[in-house]
């Protein structure tokens, strides 16, 4: 019986800290000028530095939508504003010349080379989080 007590309190205090971070990012990393999201925050919510940092665009974009459909108390418009608010055009994907792919390593002989998984793009699917929720 102790350790289900044990148990609801850290489901309590994960949902607390979720409600806190959400909050935070609500409030002070969104650049309301240029869209994205500032990645560089001091603990008051203040942009120390306006570089934006691309996994921090898509984690929080995903998070957001991740929350809109899995949570019951994120399902408001204000969560769905927030992921629309975080997209930024996306350079097209390269290689810096100096850093080169490395060679391909050959199949080993008695293995046929696996078949690449398909892979559809993702601007023939509609984005999962401006889909109504489950």
């Amino acid at each position: 019986m102790e350790e289900l007590e044990e148990l609801a309190r850290f489901r309590d205090r994960i949902s607390e800290e979720l409600d806190r971070t959400v909050d935070f990012w609500l409030k002070h990393s969104h650049d309301r000028e240029n869209g994205g999201f500032f990645t560089c925050l001091s603990r008051d919510g203040a942009v120390y530095d306006d570089l934006k940092y691309i996994w921090l665009q898509g984690r929080q974009v995903w998070m957001y939508c991740r929350l809109y459909r899995s949570l019951a108390r994120f399902q408001r418009q204000e969560i769905l504003d927030a992921a629309i608010a975080g997209k930024l055009p996306l350079p097209p994907p390269h290689r810096c010349p100096s850093r080169p792919l490395p060679p391909a390593s050959p199949p080993l002989p008695h293995s046929p080379p696996l078949p690449l998984p398909h892979r559809p793009s993702p601007t023939h699917h509609p984005s999962p989080c401006l889909t109504a929720p489950p």
